[in-house]
């Protein structure tokens, strides 16, 4: 049976973790040092649900960076990434480049060459759209390890052996203890566990996720609060909830899923929030066992 795709909280967690800190994000994505980097938050209303931000390098030559993190692949995305380029180009002036960021093996297909193109009936080429392609799999553990703070979460999610990823998220874990702010802290750790999600579940994610310290603190729900807004106030944080119990418990049963849509206190799901690398299965997650 086909894997659902993954969705939230994994994409809206990049998402995230680049707004907040893009120069090294945009070093990644760009292979070099820059200068620069501001967040645009463009107003291509008839797409903007559909595509995340654009970042403004400022280059001896400006241009933006229209960045696309996927987590699951559907053969489209390049066009998709096309018109966006071209609508963005025209709305703010300057050239863009489109990189798609891969999260793992799943998000990947034949679509993904790094160029599309279209041609007349007759043969006559009349589009070549080039776009850059990162898959985070295939890159060495040690460029996050001994990268920028910013994109440490990465590391375990990226060309580790399996043997390896529980070494890998205890020096992600020590390096934040270290190196982190107090407030910086509990949130690298909860975006390493999302992500870590990407590509484990049941007891595995579990035990991978209890090597990171302050996990069950309220910085994990304040970043389901904040990838919730994204689909809706609590119908989003309750969407975000089932999909990160669903990679620990397996599916939601319909009982359970009826208790958690009749909640209409943000208390109560901070709770729950919490709770979920203190149990072991959707009733005791619940309290009905």
């Amino acid at each position: 049976m086909k894997e659902k795709p993954a969705h939230k909280p994994f994409d809206a967690t990049l998402k995230e973790m680049a707004e907040r800190d893009p120069k090294p994000w945009m070093g990644l994505l760009l292979g070099r040092p820059v200068r620069d980097v501001e967040v645009i938050n463009s107003d291509l209303s008839t797409i903007a649900a559909e595509a995340d931000k654009l970042f403004r390098i400022a280059d001896p030559s400006p241009h933006l960076v229209h960045s696309e993190f996927e987590t699951s692949y559907k053969a489209e995305h390049p066009r998709k990434g096309l018109r966006y380029s071209v609508l963005a180009r025209v709305h703010h002036g300057l050239p863009v480049r489109t990189i798609f960021v891969l999260m793992r093996p799943e998000a990947d297909g034949h679509a993904f060459t790094g160029t599309l193109e279209d041609e007349w009936l007759d043969g006559t080429r009349y589009l070549h759209f080039r776009y850059n392609v990162l898959r985070i799999w295939e890159m060495p553990p040690q460029l996050f390890l001994e990268g920028d703070l910013a994109t440490l979460p990465l590391a375990p999610i990226s060309r580790v052996m399996q043997g390896e990823v529980g070494e890998i998220v205890r020096q992600v874990d020590e390096r934040i203890g270290r190196e982190a702010s107090p407030d910086e802290a509990p949130l690298l750790r909860t975006a390493t566990g999302f992500l870590l999600g990407l590509n484990y579940s049941g007891e595995r994610l579990r035990t991978l996720m209890q090597g990171l310290h302050g996990m069950r603190e309220s910085a994990t729900y304040q970043l389901i609060l904040e990838e919730g807004r994204e689909l809706g106030k609590l119908a989003g944080e309750k969407e975000v909830l089932e999909q990160l119990g669903t990679r620990l418990f397996g599916p939601m049963p319909a009982q359970i899923r009826a208790e958690l849509d009749s909640i209409g206190s943000t208390d109560r799901l901070r709770e729950l929030a919490n709770r979920l690398l203190d149990v072991s299965s959707w009733d005791e997650w619940m309290g009905t066992n």
